[in-house]
């Protein structure tokens, strides 16, 4: 069977198996996924807490600044307590599960399909949460009745360092608050 019906058989349908043997080699020595997946368990904390408060605080004043200037004083209040910074961060996995904790939450286990599940916040309020992975970094998407804060969590290559883009929405913010913070690992995994 002739693959290349229209080329000529000159010296360009040669240089054309070639390419095509080449390329089918190529593709097969490539590895199946772009990334392996990381390995978040182990115990993390704030690179610099002050420095990572001091970038959160700023961010809450860009995003109340977009507000009427008689609600931006407690718009910033509310938000400071929303945008929390977690003062260690506990990861326990398994092949599909996920255990996270902090010093502000206990183990909340779900799996990492981004399979919603219902807990009962410490306040009492019913929130929906969801984990999912996709090319080694981890997602998290907490639903509330008053908005929602995901973030996008990344491991540096080498497993010790942990990126975490945190993202709140709520329908009377005049834009999301988005605000990053680094961590290191203290903790074997």
């Amino acid at each position: 069977m002739d693959l290349f019906p229209l080329v000529s058989r000159s010296g360009d349908y040669d240089e054309m198996k070639r390419i095509l043997l080449i390329a089918v080699v190529l593709l097969m020595s490539a590895p199946a996924s772009a990334a392996e997946p990381a390995d978040y368990s182990g115990r993390f904390e704030p690179v610099d807490l002050t420095k990572a408060t001091e970038d959160k605080e700023n961010a809450i004043k860009e995003v109340a600044s977009h507000a009427p200037r008689l609600f931006q004083r407690i718009m910033r209040s509310r938000l400071s307590k929303a945008a929390s910074i977690a003062r260690f961060l506990s990861f326990v996995s398994s092949e599909n599960q996920m255990s996270v904790s902090s010093n502000e939450s206990s183990d909340w286990v779900t799996d990492l399909s981004a399979t919603e599940t219902e807990f009962i916040s410490s306040w009492g309020k019913k929130v929906t949460m969801a984990r999912w992975m996709s090319d080694g970094v981890l997602f998290t998407r907490a639903q509330g009745e008053r908005g929602t804060r995901s973030a996008r969590l990344e491991l540096s290559s080498d497993g010790l360092q942990l990126s975490v883009q945190t993202t709140i929405e709520n329908k009377s913010l005049p834009r999301p608050l988005v605000f990053q913070t680094e961590y290191r690992r203290v903790e074997p995994k």
